[in-house]
């Protein structure tokens, strides 16, 4: 398990307001669904990386690298 998703997990105000912020950007999602990302090998599904970036504060390509590289491996 990656060290986002055991910052998630061990925090239940913010699964609540990652479900939250799904939920106002019209994608469904809940809590136990958050709970589950515990069980996937990458974490955090790549369709919820930027509303996760959001919530946490941390740039999608610490969360999730393989699809969202790095600013300077990017150019």
């Amino acid at each position: 398990m990656n060290r986002i998703v055991k910052k998630i997990s061990a925090n239940p105000a913010l699964r609540t307001q990652i479900v939250d912020a799904c939920a106002k950007a019209g994608v469904p999602l809940t809590v136990q669904a958050v709970n589950d990302w515990k069980k996937l090998k990458r974490g955090v599904p790549a369709s919820r990386v930027t509303i996760v970036s959001r919530v946490l504060g941390i740039p999608p390509h610490e969360i999730r690298p393989d699809v969202f590289p790095p600013p300077e491996a990017a150019e």
